[in-house]
């Protein structure tokens, strides 16, 4: 004999794993803010930055200048490296951007602490993002 589920049971059901269902997708569901960042001859608009610990990708715009620019960061601890393998996971654009271009690099997650943020391309300063 077949039994069949009552419309009650599949209430109890719903009503059991529901919750834990909204909150998995909410543990694993990252919030991004978008930093924008402006380049102009030899600078960054924005200079240093303070943020809080998160998720963050940053969309980065050459303004005026006539050659392509890039964008790298880094832990503090590897200000001076020219190396870019020291940059940050998903913290570089796809490509290098023309006047009057923007990118975004992917998402970055920022713990507490400092990193630093330039462009070698364009001959700007190291400027410093302070995490807390």
């Amino acid at each position: 004999m077949k039994k069949s589920i009552s419309l009650k049971q599949i209430f109890v059901m719903i009503a059991v794993f529901l919750p834990s269902l909204i909150f998995a997708q909410d543990k694993n569901s990252k919030e991004v803010s978008t930093v924008k960042l402006i380049q102009t001859p030899r600078k960054f608009e924005n200079g240093e930055l303070k943020l809080k610990a998160g998720n963050y990708q940053f969309e980065v715009v050459n303004k005026n200048i006539d050659t392509e620019v890039a964008f790298v960061l880094r832990k503090e601890k590897d200000r001076e490296s020219m190396d870019l393998s020291t940059a940050l996971p998903n913290s570089l654009l796809k490509n290098t951007l023309k006047n009057g271009e923007k990118g975004k690099t992917g998402v970055v997650e920022l713990e507490s602490g400092q990193y630093v943020y330039g462009c070698p391309l364009n001959g700007t300063p190291i400027y410093t993002i302070t995490v807390e």
